[in-house]
């Protein structure tokens, strides 16, 4: 049940939403008889009457350091509202300086003892239940929810879940997002009771002190192995940590409860105690080589519990039973998967081979070894079977890259399209639906993509819908007679109002504006993981549609995982219904796959997005040595730029819990935060003298760009511009793009006003970025969905520089912008020309800056770790990127 302002639940009117609990949604709201804001949760489904009553004994807690149960309603919770971060994110800056440390420790041991007190256990005790306050205290939330969410188990159920987070996914030991705080015999599906709690303490304390992730896999099934076996790294804690609180995480991370600490009170007077008079006993010495047996017995456990943790709504029934099947186990990435019409084979790509490459590989989904269908490691992926089985078109790399047809089982494979991507067969298998384009361009950008139809028995592709002005992912409808596409359809970009669903029909008629984007604001769902206090009207792209349904099968994030989801569409095209959730794993679900019986394949995947460094001789256009990887962790790095020195870096991250700019210094690895707000805050570009940095801010469905510095106030430099890219040397001025098309301008600081540089009727022209000695410019011009060039033009004061004065450098599909090497004789870009996204360079001539040779290599990307558009820079003697690592496997869903 989604509410609006306004509205009421009995006496308390909600206020806002502010976000999603493992119950419900939650709400601010006020209580209209004693005039005071609380926080409601509420749940799909009305509450049973044990639970009320189990409520009403937790509302009996009274702790400082435990969020009030207020009142229970017969589908919704009444709590305290806290505000304040959750511990969550303040792990996610690094670890916790060890007085601060035992200070949050302590009133979580207080809250906890309480608790245990009067017989009631958390069961889901995690970082991001516990609140900090404005004024220091600690907040834990949800205490005792979790075993109240559960009506009509036993305490010695083995079906128990820690965390509800669907109606219908109570049952069967369905684990959610929880798994790297369970206790071993929690993971085990054992019965549960305070000792699980001391055990999350301990694993809390430990990432507070360390400042990293203790238990993390792929999966959950990867996680709860490293649960029930991996021993704690206990030299990542500091080493002024005090021997007593040493000996106190030994005791609370033992995995033989009966050798664990026996009350969390113990905890508390550790912290308390002198050194010496400490009455926590060091842990037990029982070796590893003991405990070798746990390896297979978690690796079954986990596997059960993986299996038993998958829930799903039927389109037409409350809660179908369904068997999770895992179908890849393979140490690298495998991934888009196809399964043929009757769901007995799936086709998917992966790098397991010894090349490393991407290649296309088929088995059975009731077993058996997989085939290698392709061998020639040229990025073979995105696979569909025909209608009747016989055949795979996919999308390759080779011969300049396009879309390409193969035997199901091997044989020559024959070109389609000579672009694109993600083809689909048509249900009657006479034509392929593709599109073309970048996937690291936002969908808002006009000519970041458009959608084809070819013919199988010849002819030339025809466009589908050439009035919108970007569009991508088509789907088949399950008649065959429309396509359901991601359209936009401003010539502006950023848009939000301008991007939907659409379903177009191929032949007379008009296109249908499905209404999804406005479904996916109001379920509060999110197809980045960038946070902001503004959501951003992007839409999740479409995967499959259900056989024997009416719905279609999308992938989108809530909380820390991508999950995957199902919308109904009605026969007019309009979608009505809220979305339901079809998977509750902890990880990042996607590319869903379907058959013609109802089954649905996905890949699970595990996704790292940090800045590495290449140090380079960049005169020469050589590498010094292999890459580097700068940063590391959950948080998520963007758009990294060096200082012309290559000292100082800033980037964009997630860290303090909303993308904001920081800065490193690669001499110390000391970080500062240049700007702080509640907006998303992206592309920062340092100034020669690197004391200042210029980024852009999303402001609501506009943007502008800001200079700061760490330390002092940010100012607003310019509205409606989309952002900076280059500095003077002076630092009197900015290099900027923004307009319909885009066009280059250069604003100057003091006036903060705009003179255009460079600019076409029909080209847009950005990514504008400065020689060394500030004669030259260079620019990329997208001419088309993935088309386009990079140029280079002198600079002749502040005129606008004609078309006739550009030099054209690249002839291929430059991806963003590209950088000069110190003595402007080289520079360096990214192109997909190899069919990856690789790091290129192109010489120039003396004089003429023109040319000379062929473009080379300079790094390529062609394995799991990959440039995705993410950002990079050149300065000092070294390149700093953004690089995504995907490792993943390929899972089967299907009715038992």
């Amino acid at each position: 049940m989604l509410l609006s302002a306004g509205e009421r639940l009995g006496p308390y009117e909600i206020l806002a939403a502010i976000g999603a609990g493992g119950m419900g949604t939650v709400y601010r709201a006020r209580d209209t008889r004693l005039g005071r804001e609380v926080a409601i949760k509420v749940s799909p489904e009305r509450f049973s009457d044990r639970f009320e009553r189990e409520a009403h004994a937790i509302a009996a807690l009274n702790h400082p350091n435990i969020c009030t149960l207020h009142d229970v309603g017969p589908n919704y919770l009444v709590m305290e509202l806290v505000e304040g971060p959750a511990l969550s994110d303040r792990i996610k800056e690094g670890a916790v300086p060890l007085e601060e440390a035992l200070r949050i420790a302590r009133q979580i041991a207080e809250a906890l003892e309480a608790a245990h007190e009067k017989g009631i256990v958390h069961r889901d005790l995690k970082p991001g239940n516990i609140k900090l306050t404005a004024d220091g205290e600690v907040k834990v939330l949800d205490f005792g929810l979790a075993k109240l969410a559960e009506p009509g188990m036993s305490e010695a159920s083995p079906d128990e879940s820690p965390t509800v987070t669907l109606a219908h996914a109570t049952q069967t030991g369905a684990i959610m997002g929880t798994a790297a705080y369970m206790a071993p015999e929690q993971a085990r599906g054992t019965a549960v009771d305070r000792r699980a709690d001391i055990w999350a303490f301990g694993v809390i304390c430990w990432e507070m002190l360390s400042g990293k992730r203790l238990f993390k896999g792929e999966t959950i099934s990867d996680t709860l192995a490293s649960v029930l076996t991996r021993d704690p790294e206990w030299n990542a804690l500091p080493a002024t940590t005090p021997p007593r609180i040493c000996a106190l995480l030994h005791r609370c991370l033992e995995r033989d409860r009966k050798l664990r600490l026996q009350a969390i009170g113990e905890a508390r007077i550790a912290i308390d105690a002198p050194e010496a008079a400490s009455p926590v006993i060091a842990a037990s010495s029982q070796s590893a080589a003991l405990r070798w047996w746990w390896w297979p017995v978690a690796a079954i456990a986990a596997a059960i519990l993986f299996f038993a943790g998958w829930r799903m709504h039927a389109p037409e029934a409350a809660a179908l039973p369904w068997r999770v099947t895992r179908l890849t186990a393979d140490s690298g990435l495998s991934d888009a998967a196809a399964l043929s019409p009757d769901g007995k084979l799936v086709a998917y790509s992966s790098d397991r081979g010894l090349s490393g490459e991407r290649d296309l590989y088929i088995r059975q989904t009731g077993g058996g070894q997989a085939i290698q269908l392709t061998s020639d490691g040229a990025g073979n992926t995105a696979p569909d079977f025909s209608p009747d089985g016989t055949k795979i078109v996919f999308q390759s790399s080779r011969d300049g890259g396009g879309i390409y047809e193969i035997p199901a089982f091997g044989g020559e494979a024959r070109q389609v399209a000579r672009e694109g991507v993600d083809p689909k067969y048509s249900p009657d298998g006479t034509q392929v639906a593709y599109w073309i384009g970048s996937r690291g361009i936002d969908s808002r950008v006009p000519g970041s993509g458009a959608v084809w139809v070819a013919a199988l028995g010849g002819g030339s592709p025809q466009r589908v819908g050439p009035n919108f002005t970007a569009a991508r992912r088509p789907v088949w409808s399950p008649d065959g007679k429309h396509l359901l596409l991601v359209g936009y359809v401003s010539p502006k970009a950023y848009q939000d109002s301008a991007i939907d669903w659409w379903l177009v029909p191929l032949g007379p008629g008009a296109a249908v504006k499905t209404g999804m984007t406005d479904v996916v604001v109001r379920s509060g769902l999110s197809t980045s993981g960038v946070s902001s206090a503004t959501p951003q009207r992007t839409v999740p792209l479409p995967d499959c549609w259900l056989a024997g349904s009416n719905s279609v099968i999308f992938s989108a994030i809530t909380g820390d995982s991508t999950n995957l989801w199902q919308v109904p569409i009605t026969a007019g095209g309009k979608i009505t219904a809220e979305p339901s959730r079809l998977t509750a794993g902890a990880g990042n679900e996607t590319n869903a796959a379907c058959s013609g019986k109802g089954t649905f394949a996905f890949t699970n995947l595990g996704i790292e997005r940090d800045i590495w460094s290449l140090p380079m001789d960049l005169n020469r256009g050589t590498p010094k040595s292999a890459l580097d990887r700068i940063t590391q962790g959950p948080v998520n790095h963007e758009h990294a730029f060096l200082s012309p020195s290559g000292r100082l870096l800033a980037f964009s991250s997630d860290q303090s819990g909303r993308q904001n700019i920081w800065i490193r210094d690669l001499t110390n690895g000391k970080e500062s935060s240049v700007a702080g707000s509640a907006y998303i805050e992206r592309f920062p570009v340092v100034s020669p003298s690197a004391r200042r940095v210029a980024y852009s801010v999303y402001l609501k469905d506009n943007r502008a760009v800001y200079v700061g510095a760490p330390g002092s106030a940010p100012e607003k430099l310019c509205e409606g511009c989309l952002r900076a890219t280059d500095w003077s040397n002076d630092e009197k001025s900015l290099l900027t793009f923004g307009g319909d098309p885009y066009q280059v301008n250069v604003l100057d600081l003091a006036s903060h006003r705009e003179t255009p540089l460079l600019k076409h009727a029909q080209y847009n022209l950005l990514y504008a970025r400065f020689s060394a000695d500030n004669r030259w410019v260079s620019f990329t011009a997208r001419t088309g969905p993935n088309r386009g060039f990079i140029a280079i033009a002198p600079l002749e004061g502040s005129k606008p520089i004609a078309e006739s004065a550009w030099v054209r450098i690249t002839d291929s599909s430059p991806e963003d912008w590209a950088n000069w090497s110190p003595d402007g004789r080289t520079l360096y870009f990214t192109s997909s020309r190899d069919g990856h996204s690789c790091l290129w360079a192109q010489r120039l001539e003396a004089g003429s800056f023109r040319p000379q040779g062929m473009p080379f290599a300079v790094q390529h990307f062609h394995g799991r770790i990959f440039y995705n558009l993410g950002g990079w820079s050149a300065g000092g003697d070294r390149i700093a990127l953004v690089l995504t690592e995907q490792t993943g496997n390929i899972w089967l869903m299907s009715a038992r």
